[in-house]
């Protein structure tokens, strides 16, 4: 694939962990991507599945697939962090094994990033389950802060893409919500986070992502902000009653659309 000089380069960040049903569609959705000047690294978390061997056919196809393996603690933000270290681009996107994107996805954040002169982007994203799209769409906030984050996480990680300069000192930690604990890294330095506009994320919802435990994701917020952000039991409690208001009525809201 011929490189583009005018573009700067993007590197994909995707972990896979026994994604055999469910690797192939999100690959395709990056491959099928207007914008051409990218590298997508998927980082192999010790699958025992056919995943690896999937990843291995598209390689021999696309000499932009590259298979890694996830050289840092077990897990998804091991396996992040090991696609960040490998890559090369300047700028870096996240999609995980199982969602999906538009096929303008990286044109259009690209351009507005560039134009905008901005270094983190978010967008709205749609849902999807068993490949029946819905009609509700996670709308997110026109632009977030370090305290508009402390207070809930609206940011879909698959549609993320921030400028490998933000992030020289930074790093995906095994720690409690680690996409949230990176974004928090990067709007704590005084960055401002911005969406970029349009739906051009899908994320694949499960039976696990309905029922998950809803206060387990209270504690591991309270952990995460006491105890890694280091933040007054005050303030973590003040917090912490946006973060579940919010929460429960996102879950609401796509139970509904999902059994509507």
């Amino acid at each position: 694939m011929p490189h583009v000089d005018d573009k700067p380069k993007i590197s994909i960040i995707m972990p896979a962990y026994n994604a055999q049903y469910t690797i192939a569609e999100s690959i395709e959705s990056v491959l099928r991507q207007t914008y051409l000047d990218f590298e997508l690294i998927i980082i192999n978390d010790d699958s025992t599945d056919d995943t690896p061997r999937i990843i291995q056919a598209y390689q021999i196809q696309d000499s932009r697939v590259i298979l890694i393996n996830n050289f840092f603690d077990k897990g998804a933000a091991g396996a992040r962090q090991s696609g960040i270290c490998y890559s090369q681009g300047e700028f870096i996107a996240f999609l995980d094994s199982d969602d999906l994107w538009h096929e303008s996805k990286l044109e259009n954040t690209i351009n507005y990033m560039i134009k905008k002169n901005v270094s983190m982007t978010y967008g709205d994203y749609a849902v999807f389950r068993h490949n029946r799209f819905v009609n509700t769409i996670y709308e997110v906030p026109e632009k977030l802060s370090y305290k508009d984050l402390l207070k809930y996480c609206p940011i879909g990680c698959l549609t993320v893409v921030i400028r490998r300069n933000i992030i020289e000192n930074i790093r995906f930690r095994n720690v409690p919500k680690e996409d949230y604990d990176f974004w928090l890294q990067i709007l704590k330095n005084e960055h401002i986070a911005y969406k970029v506009p349009g739906c051009m994320a899908f994320y694949r919802v499960g039976r696990d992502t309905l029922s998950s435990n809803k206060i387990k994701e209270l504690k591991k917020q309270f952990m995460l902000l006491r105890y890694i952000h280091k933040m007054p039991l005050i303030k973590v409690f003040f917090n912490l009653s946006f973060y579940a208001a919010r929460g429960i009525a996102k879950n609401i809201r796509i139970k509904m659309s999902l059994t509507g």
